[in-house]
């Protein structure tokens, strides 16, 4: 992506499938995804996205064009890592909130 939206390099989805593999092999839980001008035209993060869903689906994914969608590189990086690496933990938190909430609840009990 330029500077300005326009697409100079199309996403590589062979590159892409094999970074995917390598995250998925390591055990990743959680991808933060930011590229340089994502913020103009989110098309390759939401293709990464996408390609993340179908290979990993239970990993949480981090958009930087969602998350911090400006011009400033350093704080939509750090800011997409940040909500990357604490969005995992809370929906892992509030998945056992439900679970434990359902557990209690039983017909027994009104």
């Amino acid at each position: 992506m330029r500077a300005d939206g326009t697409v100079e390099t199309p996403l590589d989805r062979a590159s892409l499938a094999t970074s995917i593999e390598a995250l998925k092999r390591d055990g990743v839980e959680a991808v933060a995804v930011c590229y340089l001008h994502g913020y103009r035209d989110p098309r390759h993060e939401r293709a990464t996205a996408a390609a993340l869903a179908e290979t990993m689906p239970d990993a949480y994914v981090s958009l930087s064009s969602e998350v911090f969608p400006q011009i400033k590189e350093f704080d939509r990086v750090s800011t997409t890592v940040v909500n990357a690496y604490v969005g995992r933990r809370c929906r892992a938190t509030c998945t056992d909130w439900r679970s434990a909430s359902a557990r209690r609840a039983s017909p027994a009990r009104s």
